[in-house]
């Protein structure tokens, strides 16, 4: 017997085409094709509820079964390339493409929910044709995006989802062709805090969040029923974290907890490269405020303090995302 094995196992993400403004239920696009990373990979867990009959009896007799979905988590090794689907999936609009090579991809933030496909493809040590099976789990639309890095590491990133459907193939022919990750270095980082550039960091992060109604669910002659509905339940949520070695310039920038941070507040990775050879993410937040700002004092070594940071829109907008890169166009 030929085991399944994780080696050939890839991600694809599309765009579902739009009508009237709504790409629930569209025609999903071209697939960007990504490894994904090791330790976490590619999950999905069924998400069925089944509600037991509760009579006056020691042991239960029956249950009665509810709809089905699906919630998915794919962890992936940043890139300053093709992981922009994901990233357009989380900001809802579409993307503005300017620059003769590198092209800036600007990331539109918009309050309807876009949806698209994502999909894993995986199969045995030998990936023999017609042994390759392919998963597409369709009306998938991002709850949440997070970013992290150390120092003398790299960029990685894992997204969360919801799905309404799962599409399985067994007889696919050959693996989709992955696009190298453009890996996005610890070195290549530059950070404004409050304006500030004079500091030392840590650990720093992001988290893209957007509250969603999960397993809302009409009645329906099938069972179980599928989910034909995914809408906001909340608002969309962006924080940002950093750990900041403390000196006297350090606490000055976070002794008030209470004032919003006004001026540039963003965290942004530059390759370095020239012209053409140039690589950049950058993530530029709105009007931001302390939520936390926990200290433990007396430990060996610098104290660092662990920063949590809330972005609100206004004037500025809650958060803009930039993406440079060869890419020419970005369906």
């Amino acid at each position: 017997m030929a085991y399944f094995v994780g080696q050939n196992a890839r991600c694809l993400c599309a765009i579902n085409a739009a009508t009237a403004g709504v790409s629930f239920g569209g025609t999903p696009g071209d697939y960007e094709c990504m490894k994904i990373a090791t330790g976490g990979g590619f999950k999905v867990e069924p998400r069925n509820a089944k509600a037991i009959v509760e009579e006056v009896d020691v042991d239960p007799r029956d249950i009665v079964t509810g709809g089905l979905y699906y919630t998915i988590t794919a962890d992936l090794v940043g890139s300053y390339s093709y992981r922009e689907h994901l990233l357009r999936l989380i900001a809802g609009g579409a993307i503005t493409t300017a620059g003769t090579g590198p092209y800036v991809h600007t990331f539109v933030n918009a309050g309807n929910l876009l949806f698209g496909a994502i999909a894993i493809e995986y199969t045995d040590q030998g990936a023999a044709a017609n042994t390759i099976i392919k998963e597409i789990y369709t009306n998938f639309c991002v709850t949440a995006i997070s970013f992290s890095e150390s120092p003398e590491g790299y960029l990685t990133m894992s997204v969360s989802g919801i799905a309404t459907a799962l599409t399985r193939t067994t007889d696919e022919t050959v693996l989709t062709s992955v696009q190298n990750s453009e890996v996005i270095s610890w070195s290549h980082l530059t950070a404004s805090l409050n304006g500030t550039t004079t500091y030392h960091l840590g650990d720093v992060g992001i988290e893209l969040a957007s509250s969603l109604s999960e397993g809302e669910f009409d009645h329906a002659a099938t069972t179980p029923a599928t989910l034909d509905y995914i809408g906001r339940a909340g608002m969309r949520e962006v924080k940002w974290n950093y750990g900041l070695r403390m000196d006297a310039a350090a606490y000055t920038l976070i002794s008030d907890v209470t004032a919003g941070w006004k001026n540039a507040n963003s965290l942004v990775w530059n390759n370095g490269g020239v012209t053409a050879a140039e690589r950049e993410l950058s993530f530029v937040f709105g009007t931001s405020y302390i939520e936390g700002a926990g200290a433990t004092h007396g430990a060996w070594g610098r104290e660092t303090r662990p920063i949590s940071m809330r972005a609100l829109d206004g004037t500025t907008a809650v958060i803009a995302i930039k993406a440079t890169n060869a890419r020419v166009s970005i369906a």
